[in-house]
C-alpha cells in the first residue's frame, strides 16, 4: 500500500513539474482565462477585424493643395473623427487585426484654411508619381434620366378617378 501512495505521489508530482513549464508559458497573467497556447489551436476562430477608414497610397496621392473639403470627401470618404471646436482638422484612422495576426495601423491628419486642403500629417503623405507608377484615370460615368413608371396601384387610383392631380 506504502509503495502505491509513493508511486502515485511520484508520478503526480513528475506531471505537476512537467506541467509548470506549460502553464508559465501559456498564461501570460491571472486576468487570463483561456491560455496562449489554445488561442494558437484552431479550435477558436479568430475574425479580422477592421475599424476606420480604409485609405490607400492611390487615394493619398490624388490629393493636392487647394482641394476643397468636398472633393477631399469624394476621394477619401467622410472622415472618422471630426473634433467641433477644429473644424478644420479632419483625421482619418484605420486598424486592421486579421486574426492570428499582427495589428496594422495607419493615420491621417488633413488641414484646412478657408475650405482648402493646406497641409497633410500623418503616417501617409502624397508620394512623388514615378515612371513605373500606373495612373489611374478618373472614371465618368453617364446615368441616364430618371422617368418614373406608375405602378400598379397608381394605375388602379386614375382607373377609378381618385387620383389626386
Amino acid at each position: 500500500m506504502q509503495q502505491k501512495r509513493s508511486l502515485i505521489a511520484l508520478v503526480g508530482a513528475a506531471l505537476v513539474t512537467a506541467g509548470c513549464t506549460t502553464v508559465r508559458d501559456t498564461v501570460s497573467s491571472i486576468g487570463d482565462v483561456i491560455p496562449r497556447s489554445l488561442e494558437r489551436t484552431s479550435l477558436f476562430y479568430k475574425m479580422d477585424v477592421q475599424q476606420g477608414n480604409s485609405v490607400d497610397q492611390a487615394m493619398i496621392n490624388r490629393l493636392q493643395p487647394g482641394m476643397s473639403k468636398t472633393q477631399v470627401q469624394y476621394l477619401l470618404g467622410t472622415p472618422m473623427l471630426v473634433d467641433v471646436f477644429h473644424t478644420d482638422r479632419w483625421d482619418y484612422y484605420f486598424s486592421m487585426h486579421p486574426g492570428g495576426g499582427e495589428k496594422e495601423q495607419r493615420q491621417l491628419s488633413l488641414y484646412f484654411d478657408d475650405n482648402r486642403l493646406v497641409r497633410i500629417e500623418g503616417g501617409m503623405r502624397p508620394l512623388p508619381l514615378d515612371d513605373n507608377m500606373p495612373v489611374q484615370e478618373a472614371r465618368v460615368y453617364d446615368v441616364p434620366d430618371y422617368h418614373e413608371d406608375k405602378g400598379i396601384f397608381t394605375r388602379m387610383l386614375e382607373a377609378t378617378g381618385l387620383e389626386d392631380e
